[in-house]
């Protein structure tokens, strides 16, 4: 099995106190104001991946719009200590999935391998960088959708950053733990390929964004 990319989110969103409706309805309205269909955008950019860019691990669905999906039954409430998979996954256009909770968000996509999402390539070898841009646009605007700002890049299937993504955590305070245990995050996407190149795999990427337009 390889290792997949697993970007998390940072938001302002309330969950306290509030039942699976209420949060439901606080995230709906501003998922369905993404503008993921403009010329250009990752909409388009999913529907032509099979054929123009990097393989995918999957290909990408025709859901036309975004909707909430139960991981679990019961639904959990948010205004009880009963359940403790306390989150929200919502299924959108594209293959799109996200997931909420009082933490973080976990985009389910770009449906790219840790490693190979810092240095992406065409099938043909060519770079892919410009793509990737697309994919941190629409990364981007989903966080600042939800008052956030930033993404940080971690990694499953018992990679050394795999337990930072299954702590309880703010992205805040996961980024504040990484930095004591780990050092200082690589500024660049290619220092962290060429440190997993090396099995330095305790680099990591904090993304706030700011070389995109």
């Amino acid at each position: 099995m390889g290792t997949d990319l697993i970007p998390i989110l940072n938001h302002s969103l309330p969950f306290e106190g509030r039942s699976w409706a209420e949060i439901v309805a606080a995230i709906q309205p501003r998922l369905d104001a993404l503008e993921l269909e403009k010329p250009g955008g990752i909409l388009a950019l999913l529907l032509e991946q099979p054929t123009s860019g990097p393989p995918p691990l999957a290909l990408p669905s025709r859901n036309t719009r975004w909707h909430p999906v139960a991981d679990y039954l019961p639904v959990p409430d948010f205004d009880t200590d009963d359940n403790p998979q306390k989150s929200i996954r919502f299924d959108g256009p594209g293959g799109l999935s996200l997931r909420f909770d009082k933490y973080r968000i976990e985009s389910l996509s770009p449906p790219y391998r840790y490693q190979q999402w810092f240095d992406l390539r065409y099938s043909d070898g060519t770079d892919a960088t410009a793509l990737r841009d697309h994919w941190r646009r629409y990364l981007r605007q989903v966080a600042q959708a939800f008052g956030g700002n930033r993404a940080l890049y971690l990694a499953d299937n018992a990679h050394p950053l795999t337990p930072y993504w299954l702590h309880e955590k703010s992205v805040a305070a996961t980024e504040q733990q990484m930095r004591q245990e780990l050092g200082e995050p690589r500024r660049t996407f290619e220092e962290v390929y060429e440190a997993e190149e090396k099995e330095a795999a305790t680099s990591y990427f904090v993304d706030y964004f700011l070389d995109l337009k």
